[in-house]
């Protein structure tokens, strides 16, 4: 049966009434003071927590998508005492995985494209071309390094001289 409390737009609670009640648990003049000290415990458990506002991971492509996607699977999974998992988290941990699967299909997939790009008419296997894509990611490491030094090493000359000419 539903209840019988009637909103102050005129509409009826869409909630089942309780068990020997005209009115559910929220409108049942039996049970308002359960009602009131379940809202303050519930107001009290939200404010308890102690949270922790993370570093942004921009999330711009597969590989990005990987490590957030990695990262909230290991910042979740929290088992029982006796080894279970809680069934909120175990269905957020099949959820993400299956997300994280889907996303290294397609990180393959791109870096299939990649290699076809540049290597045209050549042909090369893929542990050939990623040992070639970490040598070169090694050295425009370096480069981004020497460049985002000197930009600071320039821009801190500015500062000191407010001249323009500094840089650039």
């Amino acid at each position: 049966m539903k209840c019988k409390h009637i909103k102050s737009d005129g509409t009826t609670c869409k909630s089942f009434a309780i068990k020997d009640s005209d009115f559910c648990f929220f409108h049942s003049p039996e049970t308002k003071q359960k009602h009131l000290e379940a809202v303050k415990r519930g107001g009290e458990a939200i404010d308890s927590h102690d949270y922790t506002k993370l570093e942004p991971i921009p999330v711009e492509d597969a590989l990005s998508a990987s490590y957030l996607l990695s990262d909230a699977i290991n910042r979740i999974r929290i088992a029982n005492a006796d080894g279970s998992f809680d069934l909120r988290t175990a269905n957020s941990l099949g959820f993400l995985t299956s997300k994280l699967l889907e996303c290294r299909k397609q990180l393959l997939y791109e870096e299939d494209l990649l290699k076809n790009a540049i290597c045209k008419d050549t042909k090369i296997d893929l542990a050939t071309f990623r040992q070639l894509m970490q040598e070169y990611d090694q050295e425009y490491i370096k480069n981004v390094g020497d460049f985002i030094k000197g930009a600071e090493e320039r821009y801190a000359e500015h500062k000191k001289h407010k001249n323009k000419a500094y840089l650039f």
